[in-house]
């Protein structure tokens, strides 16, 4: 309908100047209080990134203290061992001078001196010796010693070679973390991916595992393979349970896939070059920020030789695997990925 005349006059009335600066009061007022709330965030901001350096500062601190300590006790030590070795009469051991870092802490030949490789001569005497049943050989941690048999009467000197090599692994990882052992799929898996390789005419060339490929090509033609999405989160218990044949030989076939799917596997994306390099760079800061905390907690010993001992426990180690494996994973087109380690493995 028509409009009437008094709307068409209310529509072309004017703003009058008390409600002109009314609008603009209101305007300012609005605009105060956005930079009122800029302001906040960017202090919570500024306060944030203080406590972290602070924290930072702290952790550093209490680290230069602990190895100002262990330094000092190593001294101690040496001092105390010179001591005594002038009241028996004897000099220094030339070759212990040479080999001992300024730091005191143990040389790659001091570590050989004391890592051992047991060969048992049959499975009989290997099952004496301690060997778990079932096993092919094992790395004891404790003793610091890999323990395997001479397998030439059973399946030959061949499997005693992808034995060795596979719990050479695991020796060689204790020494680069510790305490720490990655998820079993890299853990076991990268183990098998050595122990494929094989000694022929003095050279090592690599080979799929053939104690694990037909096991797995097997689960994937049945679909009772774990999904990758899974399997990369497997815990330990996970790995080790009733489907642990199948689990090592799915943890071969992931680490043999990444280690060389680069240059054949078809559909392989770039984007998976890094991952295993990722995930133990994640897994390492995982684990030294454990190693600060327990810093700044004190859960430390300093023994007298100067090693720290850390106190952790199970689930600090399983906290630290899970953010460095979430990390490395990130992004990662699942139904791409499986489709490319499947065609590869078959």
């Amino acid at each position: 309908g028509a409009s009437s005349s008094s709307e068409k006059n209310l529509m072309k009335k004017k703003t009058s100047p008390e409600e002109e600066e009314h609008l603009n009061r209101a305007a300012e007022a609005r605009r105060q209080q956005e930079e009122l709330r800029r302001d906040h965030r960017n202090t919570e901001q500024e306060q944030a990134t203080r406590r972290e350096k602070e924290e930072e500062r702290l952790r550093q601190e209490r680290w230069k203290e602990v190895e100002e300590k262990r330094r000092e006790e190593e001294r101690r030590q040496r001092e105390k061992r010179e001591k005594e070795r002038k009241d028996r009469g004897e000099e220094e051991d030339e070759d212990d001078s040479k080999d001992r870092t300024s730091t005191g802490g143990p040389t790659p030949l001091e570590l050989s001196r004391c890592s051992v490789v047991r060969v048992c001569k049959s499975q009989g005497q290997y099952s004496e010796y301690g060997g778990p049943f079932g096993s092919a050989g094992y790395w004891n941690y404790r003793d610091e010693e890999l323990v395997i048999y001479d397998d030439k009467a059973g399946g030959g000197r061949s499997d005693s070679w992808a034995t060795l090599n596979h719990e050479a692994f695991h020796q060689y990882i204790f020494y680069f973390y510790g305490n720490l052992a990655p998820h079993s799929w890299y853990n076991e898996g990268t183990g098998d991916f050595f122990a494929g390789y094989q000694l022929k005419a003095g050279r090592f060339t690599l080979k799929p595992f053939d104690w694990r490929v037909q096991t797995i090509r097997e689960a994937i033609k049945s679909g009772d393979y774990v999904p990758m999405e899974e399997f990369f989160r497997y815990t330990q218990r996970d790995y080790y349970g009733e489907n642990i044949g199948q689990n090592y030989a799915q943890g071969w076939s992931l680490i043999y896939f990444l280690r060389t799917g680069k240059k054949s596997a078809k559909g392989w994306n770039s984007d998976w070059d890094s991952l295993l390099d990722d995930y133990l760079d994640a897994l390492n800061d995982a684990w030294i920020d454990v190693k600060v905390e327990n810093i700044l907690k004190d859960d430390i010993e300093i023994g007298e030789d100067g090693t720290i001992t850390f106190d952790f426990s199970d689930s600090s180690e399983e906290d630290a695997r899970s953010k460095a494996v979430e990390i490395a994973i990130a992004g990662i087109d699942w139904e791409e990925f499986e489709a490319a380690w499947k065609a590869y493995t078959l």
